[in-house]
């Protein structure tokens, strides 16, 4: 067997991992594309009215928050040297069970 024939079933083989990672990232980046975008203030009257009237379980809304970060001490790129603010956010719900319909 040629030595390029053997180096060329290698790389297909090993391209295939990267095609599922690839598929995957595509599907993520396309649910972001499809999330609507809110600043602050809007997403809080949002929650303000749902979580009023139907209660806090019922407020499940993937979306994209725009707008200032403002904080006393950001960050500093190492490679940019610019400012910038990172940060998680999880959120957990405790208690009983929520059927969605």
């Amino acid at each position: 067997m040629s030595v390029l024939v053997f180096i060329g079933i290698v790389l297909l083989i090993l391209s295939v991992p990267f095609l599922f990672v690839a598929r995957a990232n595509a599907k993520l980046l396309h649910r972001l594309n499809t999330v609507e975008t809110y600043d602050a203030a809007t997403l809080d009257e949002i929650h303000r009215r749902i979580t009023t009237s139907l209660g806090a379980s019922y407020f499940i809304r993937p979306c994209e928050v725009t707008g200032i970060i403002e904080c006393d001490t950001p960050l500093i790129g190492p490679v940019s040297g610019r400012a910038f603010v990172a940060y998680k956010y999880n959120v957990y719900e405790e208690g009983g069970s929520h059927n969605e319909r």
